[in-house]
């Protein structure tokens, strides 16, 4: 995982709606399988209280498949969990 600093023009690389970044923010961005995900979650409250006072916000993006399309039924079932921990959150 690496954190960079924003773009020299501030914007960085955009937020989750795509707007700017904040000048100041740091963002750091790493490719996580199941695994990597658990380490992380096992890790969230220490990052909360190192992050006390910051605007920390956490962007997940769930890929599937390949070379090949996925299976739809697959799909159908990732998007029933997916939609289960966030409203709307479905592959698109």
């Amino acid at each position: 995982m690496v954190l960079r600093a924003p773009a020299k023009d501030g914007r960085g690389g955009g937020g989750e709606d795509g707007a700017p970044k904040p000048k100041g923010a740091l963002a750091a961005e790493t490719t996580l399988r199941g695994d990597g995900i658990q380490d992380l979650a096992d890790r969230i409250s220490d990052l909360l209280k190192a992050a006390v006072g910051c605007d920390l916000k956490f962007r997940v993006r769930v890929e599937l498949g390949g070379d090949k399309p996925p299976d739809p039924d697959a799909v159908a079932r990732i998007d029933a969990l997916l939609a289960e921990a966030s409203e709307g959150w479905r592959l698109k």
